[in-house]
């Protein structure tokens, strides 16, 4: 077996990640993703979100609840959200609120509390 020099020797993946986080903080870095978030910035970005209706108090606090067994229609969300999946797939028919339901989970503050615990 060849011996590996420093160069070509294999870093971990705490050793990559601390690294990328003493990165990010550099003014360098901030300064590239403020440049690619000003390129990204057009100005009807929000537009679309402002079209969302907003939801009645309680129409969307299912989500929150756990699936009742036996009638399980969706996963936990809020397993989810404290887990370490990166996806949660919202499927439904043209009007059926997924547009709402989304702008609803980015203003209520029981998400961000959940994503935080």
């Amino acid at each position: 077996m060849e011996a590996m020099d420093s160069r070509s020797a294999a870093i971990n993946g705490q050793e990559v990640e601390a690294e990328l986080v003493y990165w990010s903080k550099s003014p360098t870095a901030q300064r590239l993703v403020s440049a690619l978030l000003n390129k990204l910035d057009y100005n009807e970005m929000f537009n679309r979100e402002e079209r969302i209706s907003d939801n009645f108090l309680t129409t969307f606090q299912w989500i929150y609840s756990e699936p009742q067994n036996g009638s399980r229609q969706w996963s936990s969300f809020t397993s989810w959200l404290q887990g370490p999946e990166n996806i949660y797939w919202i499927t439904g028919k043209p009007g059926s609120g997924k547009s709402t339901l989304m702008k609803m989970l980015s203003t209520d503050p029981q998400t961000n509390t959940l994503l935080q615990a």
